[in-house]
This record gives C-alpha cells, structure tokens and sequence, in this order.
C-alpha cells in the first residue's frame, strides 16, 4: 500500500455582501485522514477583513464557529510547509463529509465585491 501525503483544494464563491455561504463535499474514498486546514482567496483583504468560518468534518466540528478567518490565513514570509493550521492529531474522515460553514461581514476597512474563498485540507490518502 501507498501512502500520499495531498493538498485537496476546495473553492467556494461569496457574492452577496453579509449572506451566508455552506459549502458542502465529500472527500475521496482514499483519504485516511486530515492534517490541516488554511484558507485563501482570490481577494484576501475581503477574506482577512470580513471572513469567518466554521469547518465541520464527518459532523464533527474542527475549526470553531465564527473562526475569524484571518486565523487560518498566511502571509508570503511564512515557510510553504508552515502556511496551514495543524491539527493537534490527525482527523479521521468517517463518512468523509465535509461542511464548511463561512459568513461575510461588513467592515470599515473594504467595500464589498463578489470573491473567491478557497480552502486547503492537507490528507493522507492510501492507494
């Protein structure tokens, strides 16, 4: 058996200023567990300003409702190996289900536009 270690990108898009977003998909059949998590986006002052997200994983909470989610971002002087957030142990898929729960809140310092939030898990998968 083969053991990979995979970044597993999953994309979602914001288009209405303060409605809430659920995203929902289901990881491959091969994946033994999840490492981390980190969030980007193709607008990242909107994520880092107005962002916060609850990630669920086979039904059970790993990333904390209302996260802000400037938490699970990074910048350019953090290490690639270093740019997501660790969880104490590995996370057991389950079902593999995945719910990432993300709302846009009004800040002062941006005006909203339609954007794309992008979300990391870092997996092992057997092969």
């Amino acid at each position: 058996m083969i053991t990979t270690i995979l970044r597993i990108r999953e994309d979602f898009q914001v288009t209405q200023e303060g409605q809430p977003v659920t995203h929902e998909f289901t990881l491959d059949a091969g994946v033994t567990d999840v490492q981390a998590v980190g969030l980007t986006s193709d607008r990242e002052d909107l994520l880092f300003y107005r962002g916060d997200v609850k990630i669920q994983i086979n039904s059970e909470e790993h990333v904390a409702e209302k996260t802000e989610a400037k938490l699970l971002m990074t910048g350019l002087n953090v290490d690639p190996n270093d740019r997501m957030l660790t969880f104490p142990s590995p996370v057991l898929p389950g079902s593999g289900n995945v719910r990432i729960d993300y709302n846009d809140n009004a800040h002062n310092q941006t005006v909203f536009q339609p954007y794309r939030v992008s979300v990391y898990f870092l997996v092992t998968r057997s092969a």
